[in-house]
């Protein structure tokens, strides 16, 4: 009656009453009395909406908008953590551009927020982003859309809803510059929609300015001017890899060999079938005493070497047929028991060192054992981290299988202990708890006993 005679006081008196009552929250009468109610009292208004979203956790439709337009117009007047709440939990039916400003205006954080409307709905992802760029925050936008595609979640569904925004931005490309923000934007465009040939023209002119710049700071060795461009490189598509192989090689001719195959490093790792990087890398490595790291290079570079590359090659043999001997004499002072391990493994090539590297190899793989027994009163996290590491190197040395096996199913991780357990009661078939665990993996992993006896050891 209030609302239909628009008495106000009368509403306010209903709604101070109708407060106690949840049952009524989502009458379309207590809607329409907080909307009239909040023409003049805002936080009673946001008390009866805040009623309602704590009743199953959302606010959608109607009572959703007027929440917002109070928590947007009176910010002192709302639940500033009821707010953040209702973000989090946005729900389809939620008005997209009042819960993109709200997101700006209460601090939310506004990645997690987009990659779950991503996730919900493509146009109202796309929504978002235009009511970002539309509300002078394009900046949030451009971000969003970059660390989506860090994340490598496919982009190229959402440049439907997007093709005004798209030319905004591209038309924004037209002459500029090529700064960091402007490569970001454009990368952003080419993401979402790779036929926009505007943005492809940039990126090529931004590559090929960054690859000339590059040579220039090659040539004067300036080391700090490279390593200023690693930014922009990083961004461009593709990633710009001349950067970090020419900061590799100013750093390797400077003798500082570990930053060097950090660099060589990012390089395979942006271009993993470039030549020029793997050669680069196995040299810093090399000289670094990197003996894992430069023996993985060296045979990258034997992978990818032709014909015609025969320096390259030549010089990936002599250095493999040298690591031997930097292995054993790495692993002589190596203290992690599975790093021993691993650089046995490649002094182990050389049969001049066999005896040495036997013995080397059973000390270290009866302290990884150990260590693996002495895990088990840790922390779950620690003891699973190290029994993963752990378990290519124990053979099957039947201490270091239990542990493992009995670590894996505290953590209930049974499909891991499942294999392991098996291995156990392989060793130790007379042994009855065993065969109980190894059951109850099984009952928990859903397979059968009479699957797993058909099955080749």
């Amino acid at each position: 009656l209030a609302v239909r005679q628009h008495d106000l006081d009368l509403c306010a008196e209903s709604l101070e009453r109708l407060l106690k009552f949840e049952f009524v929250a989502h009458e379309p009468q207590f809607i329409a009395a907080i909307a009239a109610v909040s023409e003049t009292d805002a936080k009673l208004a946001s008390r009866g909406l805040e009623a309602i979203s704590s009743l199953d956790g959302t606010l959608t439709g109607e009572a959703f908008i007027l929440y917002a337009q109070i928590a947007l117009e009176h910010q002192n007047l709302v639940d500033r953590g009821i707010v953040r709440s209702l973000i989090h939990r946005c729900s389809v039916g939620t008005d997209v551009a009042y819960l993109a400003k709200l997101v700006l205006e209460y601090g939310g954080d506004e990645y997690a927020f987009l990659k779950k409307l991503k996730h919900q709905s493509i146009e109202r992802f796309s929504q978002a982003l235009v009511t970002l760029d539309s509300s002078g925050h394009r900046g949030i936008a451009i971000q969003t859309v970059s660390k989506l595609i860090e994340d490598g979640t496919p982009l190229n569904d959402v440049a439907a809803g997007m093709s005004p925004v798209l030319d905004l931005w591209e038309a924004d490309l037209v002459d500029a510059p090529t700064g960091s923000s402007k490569i970001e934007l454009a990368r952003a465009i080419v993401k979402l929609d790779g036929r926009r040939k505007g943005a492809l023209k940039y990126m090529r002119k931004a590559r090929k300015e960054h690859a000339e710049g590059a040579r220039r700071a090659y040539r004067a060795a300036d080391a700090d001017a490279l390593r200023a461009a690693i930014k922009d490189a990083s961004i461009l598509l593709p990633k710009l890899d001349e950067v970090p192989y020419f900061l590799s090689r100013v750093l390797y001719a400077q003798e500082d060999y570990k930053g060097s195959a950090s660099a060589a490093q990012m390089a395979t790792d942006w271009a993993p079938d470039v030549l020029r990087n793997w050669t680069m890398m196995q040299r810093a490595s090399y000289r670094e005493v990197d003996v894992q790291a430069a023996d993985h290079a060296a045979h990258r570079v034997l992978d990818l070497a032709g014909a015609a590359d025969e320096k390259p090659r030549s010089e990936a043999e002599l250095r493999i047929s040298k690591l031997p001997s930097k292995a054993l004499s790495a692993a002589r002072r190596q203290e992690d028991p599975i790093q021993t391990i691993e650089l046995l493994k490649i002094a182990a090539r050389d049969p001049m060192y066999a005896d040495e590297v036997n013995r080397r190899d059973e000390r270290a793989k009866n302290v990884v054992v150990r260590e693996l027994r002495m895990k088990e009163k840790e922390s779950a996290e620690d003891t699973i981290t190290y029994a993963r590491r752990a378990l290519p190197h124990i053979d099957e040395r039947i201490v270091g299988l239990i542990s493992a096996a009995r670590s894996f199913s505290r953590a209930r991780l049974y499909e891991e202990a499942l294999p392991l357990w098996e291995r156990v009661v392989a060793v130790e078939p007379e042994i009855g708890k065993w065969k109980k665990q190894l059951e109850q993996c099984r009952v928990k992993t859903g397979t059968s006993l009479a699957e797993n006896e058909s099955a080749p050891p």
